[in-house]
This record gives C-alpha cells, structure tokens and sequence, in this order.
C-alpha cells in the first residue's frame, strides 16, 4: 500500500516539475504542499551523509626528483 503512495508521489512531483505551474510562494507552490502531504503520511526523509572533501593526490614532489 505504501509503495503504490511512493510511486504515486514521485510521478506527481515529476509531472508537477516539468508541466506545473512556475514556483510560488511556500504556501501557494503545489510541488511545496505534495511534499508537505508526503512528510506528514510518511514522515521526514532521513539527511543524506555528507562526502567529506579530501584533496586529490599531487604529482608535485615526482616531477622535482627528475
């Protein structure tokens, strides 16, 4: 029964997106209200981890030996 909601969910918000009105205020936006009906059946979506930024390797000492 909740995946049928999901689905339903997504490919309204899709549709909303690409044939919906331009984006309104928070409480006029249809896509706004979707999600705020979505939240409140199903609660709020969990945070995705953030990818922790490490600086890519450097060649710089390599090319100094040569």
């Amino acid at each position: 029964m909740h995946t049928g909601k999901r689905i339903r969910h997504i490919a309204h918000k899709a549709l909303l997106t690409m044939l919906g009105p331009a984006q309104l205020d928070q409480h006029n936006d249809p896509i706004a209200r979707l999600d705020r009906e979505y939240e409140a059946l199903f609660g709020a979506a969990p945070e995705k981890n953030k990818k922790v930024y490490t600086k890519k390797r450097s060649f710089d000492r390599t090319l100094q030996n040569v």
